[in-house]
């Protein structure tokens, strides 16, 4: 998976998470809570599993850094070469 699609990912999952909280403030409903909670939860393992470097495959703490902080090699958001190769030699 790519960085872009894991980013996309990431902020669609923390926005559910906000959408459930603020339901369980209007409704009273602990359960809103407790799913806007898994949510969060499973998003933050979801970056820490492909929120990584193209290139070292070291995990990138923020989704907002140009190079990598490990090797330092330029980040490419809009999609990494190898994944696009990949996808060819597959087909």
């Amino acid at each position: 998976m790519d960085l872009r699609t894991a980013r996309r990912v990431v902020f669609a999952g923390f926005g559910l998470m906000c959408i459930c909280i603020v339901i369980c403030g209007a409704t009273k409903l602990d359960l809103f809570a407790y799913v806007g909670i898994g949510i969060g939860a499973a998003t933050m393992i979801f970056w820490v599993i492909f929120g990584r470097c193209p290139e070292c495959r070291k995990f990138i703490r923020r989704s907002s850094s140009k190079v990598c902080p490990n090797c330092g090699k330029p980040i490419d958001w809009k999609g990494s070469k190898k994944e696009e190769e990949k996808k060819e030699e597959a087909i």
